[in-house]
């Protein structure tokens, strides 16, 4: 669909309705009628009232203008849901107005909670490093690769730093695809990595296949830059922040489990007490249920190998030895996710300025090959979601990151720490596809 306009002429509309098809915006109409015969507001109440009995629910068709983040706070979309559920739920009776309900707090309220839990996250560690047990991870960090004097320095340090922003816009859209698969609604769409019955969500297969590919191209990176600069700077195992006891890298991942498990008993207590959430859009950390956390540990391997290899990068390369402490968590932050902001903004920049935006398809897919053999090119809109939360954890656990290995000289807590977080952020609120 070019816009919402043409939703209920879309075979989604169709399918969901029992065939009906081109219906008026705010029409309620029987399912499965295909003529989409209007009811009125006390003629839905009386056909909700009786669904129970003929097992005959009836349907709603609203459109509306505007843009997909805008639908979470607009009013006239809130209104349309609430009005929808005082019909076929309370029998007509209104709730409390959407103009008299507190979106904008609840949100607010909402992200205030989730960079407290994140926060949390790294306080408790910090705190637990105090105790006598864990305080023997503890020790002096080793220089970075990076020092930087004069102009040349400068030209040296950004031409790397420029290399290591561009593998993942490169490659985000084309390796996520359009990570879409309900086995019960038999759609399923682009994605490299289809869901089976042990990796079996397709968004995180996208995102898995994304950390893996990704991972690989950073860390030859990281190789070449080791091996043809560092070593001449005297780099070693040390600089990585790699060198570590077996029993401290042990001691490391019981701190990071002990410090996010903490942490997330908060989170479950609060949505049993309160049935508090900590969201805001699409920046979720929700409690989880069995399916989800058994999911949880079959891709944690990847993301515990792609966040190591970043604190390494981010800690011996990325931050400069003779730079103020602020710039270099900066420098962390930016390198971690600069690339994809600036294709984002390009994307939605072009989206708001022109109502197109600037990477409609996964490329390759508008290709005549592809058109040829495929009969259909795939959006980009599911990744582009999913890029926005992408945007907003990746530089904060770089900070995290940045901020346990000044404390420990290691990168083992805040990788196995920041796998964790990472990981949890973008599977909870997910759905599985098999």
């Amino acid at each position: 669909m070019e816009d919402s306009s043409q939703y209920t002429t879309s075979f989604k509309f169709a399918y969901g309705t029992g065939g009906a098809t081109n219906v008026p915006s705010g029409t309620y109409f029987m399912y499965g009628d295909t003529s989409a015969t209007p009811l009125t507001r006390e003629e839905a109440v009386t056909a909700a009232a009786s669904a129970a009995v003929t097992m005959t629910p009836i349907r709603a068709a609203y459109s509306f203008d505007g843009t997909h983040s805008d639908t979470y706070y607009d009013e006239t979309a809130i209104g349309y849901g609430i009005d929808f559920f005082d019909i076929t739920l309370r029998g007509g009776v209104a709730t409390i107005a959407p103009t008299e309900q507190v979106w904008h707090g609840r949100a607010a309220c909402g992200l205030i909670g989730l960079i407290a839990t994140l926060v949390a996250f790294v306080a408790l560690a910090l705190t637990l490093l105090r105790v006598p047990f864990f305080s023997t991870i503890v020790r002096p960090a080793a220089p970075s690769i990076s020092t930087v004097h004069g102009a040349k320095g400068v030209i040296g340090y950004i031409i790397p730093y420029i290399i290591f922003l561009l593998p993942a816009p490169l490659l985000y859209y084309w390796l996520i695809g359009y990570p879409y698969y309900m086995q019960p609604q038999w759609f399923k769409f682009l994605t490299k990595f289809m869901p089976n019955s042990f990796f079996n969500m397709a968004p995180m297969n996208s995102l898995m296949l994304f950390n893996g590919v990704v991972g690989g191209v950073f860390l030859v990176l990281y190789l070449l830059v080791f091996f043809l600069i560092g070593r001449k700077k005297g780099a070693n195992l040390e600089t990585t922040g790699l060198k570590l006891p077996f029993a401290q890298i042990l001691k490391s991942l019981l701190l990071a489990v002990l410090s996010f498990a903490g942490i997330y008993a908060v989170v479950y207590a609060c949505s049993a007490l309160s049935g508090t959430n900590f969201s805001f859009f699409k920046f979720n950390i929700m409690p989880m249920d069995s399916t989800h956390w058994v999911t949880f540990f079959k891709y944690l391997p990847v993301w515990l190998l792609f966040f190591l290899l970043c604190g390494v990068i981010y800690n011996s390369l990325t931050r400069i030895n003779n730079a103020p402490v602020w710039l270099n968590y900066l420098l962390c932050a930016v390198v971690s996710c600069g690339g994809l902001a600036v294709m984002f903004a390009y994307d939605y920049g072009t989206l708001f300025a022109t109502g197109v935006r600037g990477i409609q398809y996964i490329p390759v897919t508008t290709s005549p090959e592809w058109l040829a053999a495929v009969g259909m090119s795939f959006p980009t809109a599911l990744a582009g979601i999913m890029l926005f939360g992408l945007l907003f954890i990746l530089p904060i656990t770089a900070v995290m990151s940045r901020v346990l290995h000044k404390k420990t000289g290691s990168v083992w807590l805040g990788g196995f720490l920041t796998a964790f977080i990472v990981l949890v952020f973008t599977i909870s609120h997910m759905v599985v596809s098999i």
